[in-house]
């Protein structure tokens, strides 16, 4: 599957008149792989787009509906020009062109697609005799291509998630060396890792089944709300959210670093934190859903690490979206600006900001792991140590994530290399457009005329 993080550029362009209606061609395209398709869609479409989404919070500014004279050429171009606003508010904000409501509607065979992906992940359950399938749940999470279901086990009558996810741009690996890898977390036994009860990769993705979290995640604690209800309508923009105080910041920030720091250790690619992921228990905190950084998706904060000019390795991509987290669990705020880094950052408490300053602010490099674990504002959260002392990493194993790890990195690299290469371009395009340009070329020319005329002999 194509990376869904990439940003899309959609262009309205030529519109025709259609059984009574106006229908609107919209050229999209992949901003750094350049890739390309064309969609035709009516003023209905757009509107029940809307009605889907619009209870996310965000003004989208749909022109609004008119009875009579909606075929008349002025008025379609001025609504042409009110559905392009509309569509580029949607497709700069990274979370809501990844749902599937949009995907629906900016892509060719959208809905075939997300049905495909529903069966697919339905069919390996089928092997797991003690389980019965329960009720399709809604979208728990921002991307389409991860599917949520309940799941009864019969020897306990206990409800449980069922989560699958298809796999991503960056899988390079076979079911056979997922499966082992999958084994080998399961063996890992460290106290910040929530253990699945049930994890598998097939030909088409991961599935994992956990406990059911009656309390939700760490978001939903912060936003008040009951663990399986839809992304879009509990963590909308008008939704209040609470954060927390700064003594269970550390507690939960200094906890993850542990976990992350174990993962890190084994060259485990997993960069998907956020408070979505966060368990808290009576212990302390877990983090889940860290098997499917197997499946090779990109995280939402893809587009934002290609900007972060400093986020160069696998570690980096990790550390950057710590400070993600560890930001959403202070501000309370679902992304972090990065183009207003330094105002948002200094809104926040006092003691958060230096460490904040050194991962979205660096003048040279990001934090190390190690260097965050011993920052002086987790000198005193007590954590609780993994049993063995060292991990040993079967072969295949290691050669498996080095594999995964190596085409995440070079992916990344490559795209970077691209979008500088197309802001220099931009760059470029605004100057020899801008008045001062025009006019420094005017002059130019007219300087290199006087030469010439001045050169050249008069010739009687």
């Amino acid at each position: 599957m194509e990376d869904i993080t990439q940003t899309i550029i959609c262009t309205i362009g030529e519109w025709t008149i259609t059984s009574g209606h106006a229908e609107y061609e919209i050229i999209c395209q992949r901003a750094l792989t350049g890739q390309k398709w064309t969609i035709k869609r009516r003023y209905r479409d757009f509107f029940v787009l809307n009605d889907k989404i619009r209870f996310f919070g965000l003004d989208l500014s749909l022109p609004p509906k008119k009875i009579f004279g909606n075929l008349k050429t002025d008025f379609i171009e001025e609504r042409k020009a009110g559905l392009q606003i509309f569509l580029d508010k949607i497709t700069v904000h990274p979370l809501l062109y990844c749902n599937g409501f949009v995907y629906s509607f900016l892509a060719t065979n959208g809905e075939a697609m997300i049905k495909e992906i529903y069966q697919y992940s339905m069919l390996p359950l089928r092997n797991y005799r003690n389980y019965v399938l329960g009720e399709k749940l809604p979208d728990l999470g921002w991307r389409f291509c991860k599917t949520f279901s309940n799941v009864f086990r019969i020897s306990t009558k206990k409800q449980e998630l069922y989560t699958w996810m298809s796999y991503g741009s960056d899988c390079c690996c076979s079911p056979d060396e997922l499966s082992l890898i999958l084994q080998f977390l399961r063996n890992l036994h460290c106290p910040y890792l929530s253990e699945s009860n049930i994890a598998f990769a097939d030909q088409n993705g991961i599935g994992v089944v956990k406990d059911f979290w009656s309390n939700g995640s760490l978001r939903d604690q912060l936003y008040r709300k009951y663990p399986t209800g839809d992304f879009w309508a509990k963590y909308g923009m008008d939704n209040e959210c609470f954060v927390l105080n700064p003594v269970d910041v550390r507690f939960i920030a200094r906890q993850v670093l542990e976990a992350l720091f174990v993962l890190n250790s084994i060259a485990y690619p997993f960069f998907f934190i956020h408070c979505g992921n966060v368990h808290i228990t009576n212990l302390g905190c877990e983090i889940a859903d860290f098997e499917f950084a197997l499946t090779g998706q990109s995280c939402f904060n893809r587009p934002a690490m290609i900007r972060a000019k400093h986020v160069n390795t696998i570690e980096d991509m990790v550390v950057y979206n710590f400070g993600q987290l560890l930001y959403e669990m202070v501000s309370g705020v679902l992304v972090f600006p990065d183009h207003s880094a330094q105002q948002a950052i200094d809104s926040l408490p006092q003691e958060f900001q230096p460490i904040l300053r050194s991962i979205f602010l660096s003048e040279s490099r990001l934090p190390s792991l190690a260097e965050l674990i011993s920052d002086n504002i987790f000198a005193e959260v007590p954590i609780a140590r993994m049993s063995q002392r060292s991990i040993q990493i079967p072969g295949p194993v290691k050669s498996s994530l080095e594999k995964l790890s190596n085409n995440i990195l070079s992916r990344f690299l490559s795209d970077r290399v691209t979008f500088n290469e197309k802001q220099k371009q931009e760059h470029l395009e605004e100057l020899m457009h801008c008045d001062f340009e025009r006019q420094r070329r005017k002059e130019l020319v007219l300087a290199q005329l006087k030469n010439l005329a001045v050169q050249v002999p008069n010739v009687q």
